[in-house]
């Protein structure tokens, strides 16, 4: 229930953040995608899959590269262009507190399914 009679605050970035360059996100946004090893078990496991060994290996992984590489720009574009709408409704205390009414919600109806179900 407190979710559900919550303030509108907004969020803001406070005056004293560290201002990140474009550059230093995309080099952090990369570090973090490099050392996550869901991506490693992904590539590890599908990969071997469209290689062909008795071909050339050279342009084979350089299809893969750039297929990936090019689902992961187009992907990760989306997921930039979503969180700047988020980001920008959730800075007017009137959509906050909509959002916070949502989910308080949906907790309540969790909480009575949860408390409603028997094995």
């Amino acid at each position: 229930m407190s979710q559900w009679r919550a303030g509108g605050t907004p969020l803001a970035v406070p005056a004293d953040a560290a201002r990140m360059t474009r550059r230093q996100l995309v080099v952090r946004g990369w570090a973090v995608n490099a050392v996550n090893p869901k991506g490693t078990v992904f590539l590890l496991a599908v990969v071997p899959s469209f290689i062909d060994a008795s071909a050339k290996l050279l342009p084979q992984y350089a299809a893969v590269a750039l297929t990936l590489g090019t689902t992961d720009l187009v992907v990760m574009a989306g997921y930039t262009a979503l969180a700047s709408r988020v980001l920008r409704a959730w800075s007017r205390p009137r959509q906050v507190r909509w959002m916070n009414r949502a989910f308080g919600g949906l907790f309540c109806v969790a909480g009575t399914l949860l408390a409603a179900f028997r094995r």
